[in-house]
């Protein structure tokens, strides 16, 4: 049974790309399709904990970020009242832009996602697949399971496919706050042994 999901970019997609062997879904026996089931449910559920771990940690570097800014902000304040334009105050205008930019690059992680959770609609279940005469009402329970096991396959792929984008974007940052330390000197020596 496949649903049409809709995505961000508003393209749709039919779920489940995957499908269990026909001769596997045969020989499950109610016990084995709850086994199943119970896994995927965990491992889905972890995809969107996970989202919110991304984005805990996002808000930290967020946090630093803004201190950063700020501080080389009140230094940029503080230094034009002099009217004198040197290194040091180029240097804390590169690093104001510097931090300017990965702050508005990080908000892109704390933006409100669409994470496919656990569970399905009764509408989706509740369908004629699922009561045809060649199903048996003691079966039925494993049909049901086999479709929402199928169903949390896609959802599982979908949601580590966003993780995993948003964990990218997550260690960029983190490496350009570590390369700034890095960039300030190199930038001051410059400035004052080349342009003033």
């Amino acid at each position: 049974m496949a649903k049409i999901i809709k995505e961000e970019n508003n393209k749709n997609t039919t779920a489940p790309s995957w499908q269990g062997k026909v001769e596997n879904k045969e020989k499950l026996t109610q016990d084995d399709a709850k086994f199943l089931f119970d896994q995927a449910e965990k491992f889905l559920k972890d995809t969107v904990e996970t989202s919110n771990i991304i984005v805990s940690r996002t808000n930290t570097l967020i946090t630093i970020i803004a201190g950063s800014l700020v501080a080389f902000m009140t230094y940029i304040i503080s230094r034009l009242s002099d009217y004198k334009i040197d290194s040091q105050l180029i240097t804390a205008t590169t690093s104001t832009i510097y931090l300017y930019i990965l702050i508005f690059y990080s908000f892109e992680n704390t933006k409100p996602k669409t994470y496919l959770i656990p569970g399905s609609l009764p509408q989706d279940l509740f369908v004629d697949q699922f009561f045809v005469e060649g199903i048996e009402d003691k079966k039925r329970i494993i049909h049901f399971y086999i479709s929402e096991i199928e169903n949390y396959q896609f959802k599982i792929e979908k949601n580590a496919e966003l993780n995993k984008l948003r964990w990218n974007r997550y260690e960029n940052i983190l490496k350009a706050i570590l390369f700034l330390p890095i960039v300030l000197p190199i930038c001051y020596y410059f400035l004052n042994r080349f342009l003033l």
